[in-house]
């Protein structure tokens, strides 16, 4: 079927990284970005040929798939306890039914300032593990990561003009300690510069300034947009990079019970 022979080709470039290139890091699969319109029993069969094909191919112990991948947000003023959007269930639906296929749990989350300075990350991801872990207890020994990590509170078209200032560092840093808290791996900002993330289809050239998403640490094309001050180092680069220097991969977090 078109879903196995779909596996069969993902998995053979997977182990030409992996075997013949020897990278490495290669280490987890996602193979769909915020699929929270699928149905989940699409997703889990989608999953169960990826992860076949894997073993086929003599992955196994070395890359896992990563999901769902959805992206999570429990809306304005929520309180720890609710659900407000629908997105959220998709991750323990995927515990429930594909959870032979998963190596890694993962969810995308932009939340409000309100939502970081309030508090409810911690307990809101506590909850969303331990539904997971009732579905299934072997995700004890698998990694629960935020693959997209970013605030939503003065976004604008595709755009984040907060990243230039001082206070998105300081929260950033505060979301960041309450996934450690909430027992969570880790999380990915969302991304890197500017110009790796056009809103058109291929990068134009010369480049323009309307079609890039400001999200991020710098702007790598700021100099041929005219704007060599937007190659500088944003604030809230020092925070997290601080932040991945303090506690690398492998880091054990204890919490201790001070306001």
């Amino acid at each position: 079927n078109k879903a196995a022979r779909w596996a069969g080709r993902v998995a053979s470039d997977v182990a030409f990284l992996r075997k013949d290139r020897g990278f490495t890091c290669v280490q987890f699969y996602n193979f769909i970005n915020e699929p929270q319109q699928m149905p989940v029993a699409q997703w889990a069969l989608i999953a169960g040929s990826l992860h076949a094909a894997f073993l086929r191919a003599g992955l196994a112990g070395t890359v896992g798939i990563i999901g769902p991948d959805t992206y999570g947000d429990p809306g304005w003023g929520a309180k720890p306890g609710e659900r407000q959007f629908y997105n959220w269930k998709l991750l323990q639906q995927v515990a429930s039914s594909a959870a032979k296929s998963i190596g890694a749990y993962d969810l995308h989350w932009y939340p409000q300032n309100d939502e970081i300075i309030s508090g409810i990350v911690t307990p809101t991801l506590m909850r969303e593990k331990r539904l997971v872990l009732s579905a299934d207890p072997s995700a004890a020994g698998k990694p629960f990561i935020l693959a997209e990590a970013g605030l939503r509170t003065g976004k604008f078209d595709h755009n984040q003009p907060a990243v230039r200032t001082f206070d998105y560092g300081v929260l950033m840093a505060d979301y960041a300690t309450q996934v450690f808290n909430a027992g969570w791996s880790g999380l990915s900002a969302w991304d890197l510069d500017d110009a790796s993330y056009t809103r058109l289809h291929g990068f134009p050239h010369p480049p323009q300034k309307n079609p890039l998403a400001t999200w991020v640490f710098w702007n790598s094309q700021g100099p041929a947009m005219g704007d060599p001050s937007d190659f500088n180092l944003r604030p809230w680069f020092y925070t997290w990079s601080f932040l991945s220097r303090m506690f690398p991969a492998g880091t054990c977090i204890i919490e201790a019970d001070v306001p």
